[in-house]
């Protein structure tokens, strides 16, 4: 399932029965799964794995706004912006600004 969602992650068409249909079910069926599966709905995994392709862009592929929203199936920067502050508390823009530090990574290149 991971796997067509995230092969079609740049397609804002991409649906829930566009998926359904991917995996040879119902979108009923499918909604039912992913709510037993993980406690929330179908669209609510494609979107939440969208923003996570958009929140790495943005950080750690030095994408602009408009380049994560395209990529990642936004239908535009407005639209990524809207549920990027729901989810992350802050704007897109602001949160390209914050310096993720992998510690360990640091570690390993001392360590060689």
């Amino acid at each position: 399932m991971f796997v067509v969602i995230v092969d079609n992650l740049d397609n804002d068409l991409f649906s829930v029965e566009e998926l359904a249909n991917k995996l040879f079910m119902s979108s009923s069926n499918l909604n039912r799964k992913v709510q037993r599966m993980f406690g929330f709905s179908t669209l609510k995994l494609i979107r939440d794995l969208r923003l996570q392709q958009a929140s790495e862009l943005l950080n750690i592929e030095d994408k602009s706004v408009n380049e994560a929203a395209e990529l990642s199936g936004f239908y535009d920067a407005a639209h990524l912006s809207r549920y990027f502050k729901e989810t992350f508390g802050c704007s897109p823009n602001d949160y390209r600004e914050i310096n993720v530090e992998f510690s360990f990574i640091d570690k390993l290149k001392n360590d060689r």
